[in-house]
């Protein structure tokens, strides 16, 4: 059973001679929920438009739902509910009307999803107050609630919390996070603010110039950004010693040059320096490291010096 939701192989996006995307390989599983990650004008939209047959590609291959050919494609788009940019809203109608609409249009039977849909982006409240005078964060809620509606398979969210105070990005993510465990949505969503991001995704990709630099899980990005004591000392072993019968530290590792990595003690660097400098260990530095989603994503391009 093929588990992957979007497959893209060699996909390229030409602009006369500048590449919006250039030969990009992403894999989105049934489950996932996928952190697209790069500045603005990295090439995320533009993946995003090629994903769901908005744009053409220059050259490569899209895979949707295990689809290939783009009339195929175009089939599996009943799946997917998407937000890209803000979304088209009339703006005499009320947000209820303005789902009806689209409803209609898209042929969802039952009224009671446009409520359902309301309820959960926290609209159901506003009434008949017209589109014209939403707030940018309201238009951004409306937008959620028009790619949900109909409970979609395969969500695709570009920049969804833009504009939202930060009681309104809560609830947008517990809201994905809601539809991801509870319905198993699979969730493509990309932004700028990472550190959100950071407590949505199970998995990253991350794209610069067009390019994907990287794609990891969230196991991996943990590992790779944990962080620790970086300490060097004059006697590797000894030190060792120290951390696990004084400190019951068992939790490091010793690298080359007698240095150590202790994963522990992170909030109590003092306790272990001065534990060493009691047993009679010399410590030359003592530095806590490591880094979050936006030090990583800075690091991967070069951008962090």
């Amino acid at each position: 059973m093929n588990d992957n939701i979007l497959v893209t192989r060699n996909l390229c996006k030409k602009f006369g001679e500048s590449y919006a995307a250039k030969n990009l390989n992403i894999t989105v599983k049934k489950g996932d929920i996928y952190g697209l990650v790069g500045k603005n004008g990295a090439g995320k939209t533009s993946l995003i438009r090629m994903a769901l047959s908005m744009s053409h590609a220059t050259s490569g291959e899209i895979e949707l739902f295990g689809a290939t050919n783009e009339k195929d494609r175009i089939k599996e788009h009943v799946k997917i509910g998407a937000m890209i940019e803000t979304p088209s809203f009339y703006p005499y109608l009320s947000a209820k009307e303005n789902l009806e609409y689209y409803r209609i249009q898209r042929g969802i039977i039952g009224k009671e999803c446009v409520d359902e849909a309301l309820e959960i982006v926290g609209l159901s409240d506003v009434g008949k107050k017209k589109f014209k005078g939403f707030s940018l964060g309201m238009k951004q809620r409306l937008g959620i609630a028009l790619a949900i509606m109909g409970s979609p398979d395969f969500l695709i969210l570009d920049e969804p919390i833009n504009g939202l105070d930060p009681m309104g990005i809560k609830e947008v993510r517990e809201l994905l996070i809601k539809l991801n465990k509870l319905k198993g949505t699979t969730i493509l969503i990309s932004s700028h603010i990472l550190g959100e991001l950071s407590q949505l995704s199970t998995c990253y990709g991350f794209i610069n110039n067009g390019e994907l630099i990287e794609e990891i899980s969230v196991e991996q990005l943990e590992n790779k950004c944990k962080h620790y004591l970086s300490i060097k000392v004059d006697n590797a072993e000894k030190a060792t010693t120290i951390l696990e019968e004084n400190l019951k530290c068992k939790d490091y590792e010793v690298l080359n040059n007698n240095s150590i990595r202790v994963y522990g003690y992170l909030e109590e660097p003092e306790v272990v320096s001065k534990s060493l400098f009691n047993g009679g260990v010399m410590i030359s530095s003592l530095e806590r490291v490591g880094s979050n989603l936006e030090e990583y994503f800075l690091n991967l391009i070069g951008g962090n010096k």
